[in-house]
C-alpha cells in the first residue's frame, strides 16, 4: 500500500516522518563512515539556559554539518545521541548541547559534569546535513533544543558562503529558553 498525504483543515500540509522504504538513506539514516569511540575530556561548559548547557569537548574528527554523536556519560546507563552544535569550521573542538530537566534522571549526570570530565563519544552518525554545493536561500525550522544541527548548520554556512540567504525559525516556551540567543544576534 502507498501512503499518500491526507487533506489537512488547516493551510499546512501534514507529511509523513518516517523515511519512505523506497528512499532509504533520504536524511535519518545511520552514515556508512564508521563510527569510533573513544574517552575525550570536556573542556569547557557553557551555560545556555536554566536547564541547557553546552559541553565542550577535547576531540575533532571530520564530520558534516547536522551530524550527531553517540554520547555515554558517567552516571548515566544509557548511550544517548545528540547533534553537533559546533560547526566542521571549528576545528579544536567538538560542541554538543544537552537540555536536562530536574526530574529526569539525566539531570544529575549532565549537571554533575565539570571540566576535564571524561565522557565517552562516538562518531560522526547519521546523513541530516547540508547539500554538498549550497545554493540558497535555506529556510531552518527548529523548537527548542532541535535548534543544535541549524546553529552547526549556520555556522558553517556563515563561515564558508557567508552572503548566501539564510533564515532560522526557532519556536522555545519564553524568550529564556532561547539557545544560542546571543550568538544568532551576532550573525
Amino acid at each position: 500500500k502507498t501512503w499518500e498525504p491526507k487533506e489537512s483543515p488547516s493551510r499546512w500540509k501534514w507529511g509523513r516522518v518516517n523515511a519512505r522504504p523506497d528512499r532509504p538513506g533520504l536524511f535519518l539514516s545511520m552514515s556508512s563512515i564508521p563510527a569510533t569511540s573513544k574517552l575525550v575530556p570536556v573542556l569547557d561548559i557553557i551555560p545556555e539556559t536554566r536547564d541547557t548547557q553546552t559541553f565542550r569537548l577535547g576531540t575533532y574528527f571530520p564530520y558534516k554539518a547536522g551530524q550527531s554523536v553517540s554520547l555515554l556519560i558517567p552516571g548515566d546507563p544509557k548511550k544517548r545521541y545528540y547533534s553537533m552544535s559546533s560547526s566542521p569550521t571549528e576545528k579544536d573542538h567538538i560542541d554538543v548541547t544537552i537540555k536536562a530537566e530536574r526530574d529526569q534522571v539525566l539531570y544529575g549526570s549532565v549537571f554533575g559534569l565539570r571540566k576535564d570530565s571524561q565522557v565517552e563519544i562516538a562518531g560522526p552518525l547519521g546523513n541530516f546535513s547540508l547539500p554538498e554545493t549550497l545554493h540558497g536561500p535555506y529556510y531552518f525550522l527548529a523548537g527548542g533544543t532541535g535548534v543544535t544541527p541549524f546553529r552547526s548548520m549556520l555556522k558553517f554556512v556563515l563561515d564558508t558562503e557567508p552572503t548566501l540567504e539564510t533564515w532560522l525559525f526557532h519556536s522555545v516556551r519564553t524568550p529564556d529558553d532561547l539557545i544560542f540567543k546571543e550568538q544568532f544576534q551576532l550573525w
